[in-house]
């Protein structure tokens, strides 16, 4: 159950990230709302891939399952900030609120602490990542 919840509050958190960065961007509406629905549609399968147990300890053998989900989120962050140049600049055009703002939620690591004290994730990686 603390996993889905974590879920949830991460992919909430996400969600909330790219409607700042994106809503703030000089993009065009259609531009937006690509990016709107990928991320609701990423959101969505990390929530559904959790809530079938997928991110449960030993899923994928020894290699931890949520690597795959944040590698995933990567590599699309890294081929559009290749491939567009609009997706480089628009960090640039966000207000000094906003990302204050989106760096607030980095309190979501008391998760981390949470699970430890749970069992559920080892000592050095929760208690350095939280």
């Amino acid at each position: 159950m603390l996993d889905i919840i974590d879920t949830l509050v991460l992919a909430t958190i996400f969600v909330v990230d790219v409607i700042a960065i994106v809503g703030f961007a000089p993009l065009r509406p259609a531009i937006k709302l690509i990016a709107f629905v990928i991320a609701a549609a990423w959101s969505a399968m990390i929530v559904a891939v959790a809530a079938m147990d997928g991110f449960a300890p030993g899923v994928t053998g020894h290699f931890p399952a949520p690597v795959l989900a944040f590698g995933v989120l990567v590599i699309g962050g890294i081929a559009a900030w290749l491939l567009s140049s609009a997706f480089r600049n628009a960090p640039l055009s966000l207000p000094l609120a906003a990302l204050v703002g989106i760096n607030a939620f980095r309190v979501g690591g008391i998760f981390f602490l949470i699970l430890f004290a749970k069992g559920r994730l080892s000592a050095p990686f929760a208690s350095s990542a939280g």
